[in-house]
C-alpha cells in the first residue's frame, strides 16, 4: 500500500467551553450526514473554545455546518496524508520540509495499527502545494 496525499478543506466554529459544547454543533452535523475523518477541538483564551474539522461535503451538511456558523479556512492550507506507518516517517517529512525552507503552522498524526494519518497545515496555499510535490516525492523512493 502506498501513501494518499491530497490537500484538504479544514472548517472551524467557536464553540461554548462548558459541558456539551462541542457536542451541541457536532450532533446536528452528524445527523445532517457528516462523516467527518479529523477533529481537533480546544479551549481558547478567550473562555471559549473552537473546533477543526474534515470533511464537509454534500450540499446539506455543509448548509447545516453554516447555519452552525462552520466557516472553511481559508487563511490555512491542509495536507492530509494517510498509508503505512513507519518509524522516523513524521521526521522524514518534517525534515524534508525544514530543509525546503518551509515552516509549517501545526501537525497532528496518529497510527493505528500499521497505518497513520498525518494532517499538516500551512499558512498558505503556495507552501501546501509546493509541500505536496515535495512529499509525494520522499515517500515514493
Amino acid at each position: 500500500m502506498g501513501y494518499e496525499i491530497k490537500k484538504v478543506d479544514v472548517w472551524s466554529v467557536e464553540i461554548l467551553d462548558q459541558p456539551g459544547g462541542l457536542s451541541s454543533v457536532l450532533q446536528p452535523l452528524v445527523e445532517s450526514g457528516a462523516n467527518l475523518n479529523f477533529l481537533l477541538a480546544r479551549r481558547t483564551s478567550s473562555g471559549k473554545g473552537i473546533a477543526f474539522l474534515s470533511p464537509l461535503e454534500g450540499n446539506t451538511v455543509i448548509k447545516k455546518a453554516k447555519s452552525l456558523g462552520f466557516q472553511k479556512n481559508k487563511d490555512i492550507a491542509v495536507l492530509k496524508i494517510c498509508g503505512p506507518d513507519k518509524a522516523g516517517l513524521g521526521l522524514l517529512i518534517l525534515n524534508t520540509l525544514s530543509s525546503s525552507g518551509i515552516n509549517i503552522r501545526g501537525i497532528s498524526a496518529s497510527s493505528l495499527g500499521k497505518n497513520c494519518n498525518i494532517w499538516i497545515s500551512f499558512d498558505n496555499i503556495k507552501d501546501a502545494n509546493k509541500s505536496l510535490k515535495l512529499i509525494q516525492k520522499v515517500l515514493t523512493k
